[in-house]
């Protein structure tokens, strides 16, 4: 199976932290591959117009081995990288050990180790949000994002060539169309950035793709490249501004009412059993009120 088809069928099957089998198998062959990826700056770029980080506080969801904490670190008030891989934890927290407004801690998409409203910022570079699936993670960025706060996600284009090419050859059943259409139906904003790639040595480029694709696909790419250049690989970047003060009108992304659409006759008789209750307990305690009885129950309990 092939790394990117292994991430996106964990995210769909709701595993609580997806594995990266590149970057956890791979740490130092994953690192040449962050320092190749959009040399001219491009995706920083449109991110920081997009978003702005400087004297906020920033969570980096899946931050593997810390490769983009010291940027945020350079502006931001405090940058806390979250990884669900024991290993990784530990190189991310080495290498932002001298820096005291960072912190790295073990979590997940799912469950983030951060207060509520605590963060402004949430970045996602390539982890957890592929698409359907990702929903329980929305919902938990939903949580720690403060009112007016982003969330943002980078991922890659599937359908740009050449590297779209070849995730589609091993992943030929993943619907480009439809991850859109769930990140636009959960509010996202969509811009598309052309990155250009550029590895030291072509043995850097032979083994990223090598640990990025399955071995026959990997084969095929590695004959398709000329040099040590990938060149005009689009990223996806998608931001979502938390605006809404009470986060219990989305369910993971998605308005109340299409949730409960969805939810169908299950969800719907619990609501309205749920607002009898209530109902009826008001109605019973002003009717004990009418009758007389004390304010004060004899615990000591107010009614």
């Amino acid at each position: 199976m092939s790394r990117v088809r292994e991430r996106i069928a964990a995210s769909r099957r709701g595993a609580d932290s997806l594995p990266s089998p590149n970057i956890w198998r791979w740490p130092e062959v994953y690192e040449v591959e962050n320092r190749a990826q959009d040399v001219t700056g491009a995706l920083w770029r449109t991110l920081a117009e997009l978003v702005d980080w400087a004297g906020r506080d920033v969570v980096d969801i899946g931050c593997g081995s810390g490769f983009h904490l010291p940027r945020f670190a350079e502006t931001a008030r405090r940058v806390t990288g979250v990884e669900p891989h024991e290993p990784l934890v530990r190189l991310a927290g080495s290498r932002m050990a001298d820096n005291p407004a960072v912190t790295v801690v073990a979590g997940s998409a799912q469950r983030i180790p951060l207060p509520d409203a605590s963060v402004e910022v949430a970045h996602a570079r390539t982890a957890y949000f592929f698409g359907p699936g990702c929903e329980p993670g929305l919902v938990e960025a939903d949580r720690v994002l403060a009112p007016g706060g982003v969330l943002a996600i980078v991922d890659l284009d599937v359908r740009h060539r050449p590297y779209g090419k070849w995730m589609r050859a091993d992943l030929p059943s993943y619907d480009a169309g439809a991850t859109d259409r769930f990140f636009a139906d959960a509010g996202f904003e969509c811009r598309r950035v052309e990155t250009r790639w550029r590895f030291e040595t072509r043995a850097d480029l032979e083994a990223v793709l090598g640990i990025e694709f399955s071995a026959s696909v990997a084969a095929r790419a590695v004959a398709e490249v000329v040099g040590r250049y990938l060149k005009l690989t689009e990223s996806r970047l998608r931001k979502l501004q938390r605006t809404l003060k009470k986060p219990w009108k989305r369910v993971a992304g998605r308005p109340l009412r299409a949730w409960l659409a969805g939810a169908g006759l299950v969800v719907l008789p619990l609501v309205i059993a749920c607002f009898g209750l209530v109902a009826w307990g008001i109605h019973r305690r002003r009717a004990k009120a009418g009758c007389g009885e004390p304010k004060i129950h004899k615990e000591g309990v107010k009614p």
